[in-house]
């Protein structure tokens, strides 16, 4: 099955809204435009990020393929840029222990995330209203403090968007690409972003980095309301995100495939321009951040280009795994009696039409 190139371009796109994010993260202090921004992006990038992963997980079943996929294309790559990032922030930080698998580092978080959600996407095909009842998790989520191993706060506020994306058929997806939505979609993302740089001021990031309610000094209920907005508006800006995202092919479209290239390797950079002070050429300065901005689009851009993908790929998409893992011998079909082509024969007498009535609806 030949595959789409608008979903493609919605993928190319998402994953350099994580750099992007990632890049501006060290700067949002400095700069009132930084903080709006960075407010805007997180509002929904991870969001369609789960969504998209959601997506292609519609067919993840317990079959022993299915699983040996996940255990080779999401567990054995956490664990080894797991490893990876454990020791750069050992070096950068200078503190804590340089390998803790149970605790996700920096932006691993999201396949170990992956893991749990994929495992759990057969269970959700058997529950009645499947999005309510993961919102209704993700919401009750926050009223106690989940941190700890396993990152379970971010787990549980993304699950909504990862069950939407396995619930949301590439058919209902084609409302999306319909022109009439472009220029609301447009209008949308416009105001949104101006909210973000109004509002970016007077709240905590934290909203976005799923801390409890307590963390955040509000009451249950005020918090529980909150993250149902928030939600409600990474869905809505994420609709109109992929709404305005070109239809046709692109020079970007081949590289859509590949997100997961940019999404494992672009934390490094950033990470040692912490420890390095790289960043400090960009404080206070409009051109410095607009110039980091550009760089790191076109950076992320880098990453999921084929040169990057074949010296890397032994790291993100191990093949050794899967020779130790032995899927059991699939049983062959019986072949199937060749068919009479001639009818029976009617039967001579009723006493004999009976008798042969009843070894047909027998047998």
């Amino acid at each position: 099955m030949s595959r789409h190139p608008w979903f493609d371009n919605v993928r190319f796109l998402a994953v350099l809204l994580v750099v992007l994010g990632h890049a501006i993260a060290p700067l949002m202090h400095e700069a009132h435009l930084v903080r709006g921004l960075y407010a805007w992006i997180y509002a929904f990038h991870m969001p369609l990020f789960v969504f998209i992963s959601g997506h292609l997980a519609r067919s993840m079943d317990f079959t022993p393929r299915r699983l040996r996929g996940l255990l080779t294309g999401v567990l054995v790559p956490y664990l080894v840029f797991d490893a990876a990032y454990s020791l750069l922030h050992h070096y950068v930080t200078d503190s804590g222990p340089p390998l803790s698998p149970l605790d996700p580092a920096f932006l691993t978080w999201f396949l170990l995330s992956l893991f749990c959600w994929r495992l759990t996407a057969p269970f959700w095909r058997v529950i009645r209203y499947p999005v309510v009842v993961s919102v209704v998790i993700a919401v009750l989520a926050g009223l106690t403090d989940l941190s700890g191993p396993f990152d379970w706060p971010r787990t549980f506020y993304f699950l909504p968007f990862f069950v939407m994306g396995l619930f949301t058929s590439p058919k209902r997806l084609q409302i999306l690409r319909r022109r009439a939505f472009g220029l609301a979609a447009a209008a949308l993302m416009g105001i949104a972003l101006m909210v973000a740089y109004v509002a970016s001021p007077h709240m905590s990031m934290g909203w976005f980095l799923t801390e409890s309610y307590d963390g955040l000094g509000v009451s249950p209920w005020a918090g529980m309301g909150m993250r149902l907005v928030l939600i409600g508006c990474a869905t809505v800006m994420s609709c109109a995100f992929m709404a305005l995202v070109p239809r046709r092919r692109l020079w970007i479209t081949g590289m859509g495939a590949f997100t997961i290239y940019a999404y494992l390797l672009h934390g490094f950079p950033r990470s040692l321009g912490v420890k390095l002070g790289w960043y400090d050429v960009f404080d206070h300065n409009p051109l410095g951040i607009v110039a980091l901005a550009v760089g790191s689009l076109l950076f992320g851009a880098l990453l999921m280009t084929p040169p990057v993908r074949a010296l890397f790929r032994p790291l993100v998409e191990p093949a050794w795994p899967a020779r130790l893992i032995t899927l059991p011998a699939e049983e062959k079909p019986q072949a199937a009696a060749p068919a009479d082509p001639s009818p029976p024969p009617p039967p001579a007498s009723p006493a004999r039409e009976l008798e042969w009535s009843g070894r047909r609806w027998a047998g």
